[in-house]
C-alpha cells in the first residue's frame, strides 16, 4: 500500500524522469503482439535482481511474467524478460529491484517504443514490514530450493499471509 501511495504522490507531483534515465537498471519498451500489450525489460546493469513489478500502479491485475521464471529473477547486462499485460492499456510500469524501485512511464499512446524512468522513493521500513519481507523471502527461497515456479497470484497470497500488501 505504501508503494502505491508513493507512486501516486510521484505522479501527482509531475516529477520529470529524464535526468534519472541513465541510472535505471532496465531499458523498458512497450509493444503489442496479437492485441496483447507486452512490456520488454532489458537489463542495462551488469547485475540486477528483479524482485517485483506492477503495471498502472497495481490497477492492471492481468500481468504475467513471460516464461516460467520465479521472482526474484537475476539479470546480467543484456538479459531480458517480457511482461504480458492482458486487457490493459499500459501507462506505467514499476519494477522493484535490489538497486531500488523505478517507475517507467509511457506516453499517451499504447505504441510508445521507449519509456522514461525515475527512481521511486523507498518507503521507510518498519520492523513489522521487515518481518513480513523476511517471511516472504523465506517462502520464495524454499520454493526455489524445491524447484517450484511461483505464479503471480501465489506470490500475492504469500505477501498477504506475511502481512505485506499485494503487489
Amino acid at each position: 500500500m505504501k508503494i502505491q501511495q508513493t507512486l501516486l504522490a510521484i505522479g501527482l507531483a509531475g516529477v520529470c524522469a529524464l535526468s534519472f534515465a541513465d541510472e535505471a537498471p532496465f531499458d523498458v519498451s512497450l509493444y503489442t503482439e496479437q492485441g496483447v500489450p507486452i512490456v520488454l525489460l532489458e537489463s542495462v546493469a551488469n547485475e540486477v535482481v528483479l524482485t517485483g513489478f506492477n503495471v498502472n500502479r497495481g490497477n492492471c491485475k492481468n500481468v504475467k511474467l513471460g516464461g516460467i521464471y520465479p521472482l526474484p529473477l537475476a539479470f546480467k547486462f543484456g538479459d531480458g524478460v517480457k511482461l504480458f499485460a492482458h486487457m490493459c492499456s499500459v501507462k506505467e510500469v514499476t519494477v522493484v529491484t535490489n538497486l531500488g524501485t523505478y517507475a517507467y512511464s509511457f506516453g499517451r499512446t499504447a505504441e510508445s517504443s521507449a519509456a522514461q524512468a525515475q527512481p521511486a522513493p523507498q518507503p521507510a521500513r518498519s520492523s513489522a514490514s521487515s518481518k513480513g519481507q523476511a517471511c516472504l523471502d523465506a517462502r520464495i527461497e524454499e520454493a526455489q530450493r524445491v524447484g517450484y515456479a511461483i505464479r503471480y497470484d501465489v506470490m500475492n497470497e504469500w505477501r498477504e499471509e506475511c502481512g505485506l500488501p499485494p503487489d
